[in-house]
């Protein structure tokens, strides 16, 4: 999951919001949080609560909206917009500093007639 906002709770702990892009994590998983480009190493840390929709559940997987993540032991200063939570339990996951890539740029004008693309949307890529 990607971390689109988060906030603390006064003597609760931090909460990251998200919306899980695969998998499921679920209350009691042990989890990884990478933030890529930090100065600070990555963080382990396990999942104390879960809230989808405003409820308290046990897990959230790839059918949730958005999933609100309360974290142990985690000091918001560890979190980024855009850190990445793997649960431990359910996979890994491998950083890397480099890639290849082909890029296919496809001209606004063949594009345009489809109204497949909107002015001021910003294309993100998960490999």
């Amino acid at each position: 999951m990607y971390v689109s906002d988060f906030f603390t709770i006064t003597g609760r702990g931090v909460v990251a919001c998200g919306n899980p892009e695969s998998g499921t994590i679920h209350v009691t998983d042990h989890v990884n949080v990478f933030n890529v480009g930090a100065t600070y190493p990555d963080r382990e840390t396990s999942v104390v609560s879960i809230k989808v929709s405003g409820s308290e559940v046990t897990e959230a997987g790839k059918s949730a909206d958005r999933a609100d993540l309360m974290l142990k032991g985690m000091d918001k200063d560890w979190l980024n917009v855009g850190s990445c939570i793997v649960s431990k339990d359910n996979g890994t996951v491998t950083l890397t500093k480099e890639m290849k890539v082909i890029v296919s740029v496809i001209p606004y004008a063949k594009v345009a007639p489809l109204k497949r693309i909107v002015v001021g949307i910003d294309p993100t890529a998960f490999v």
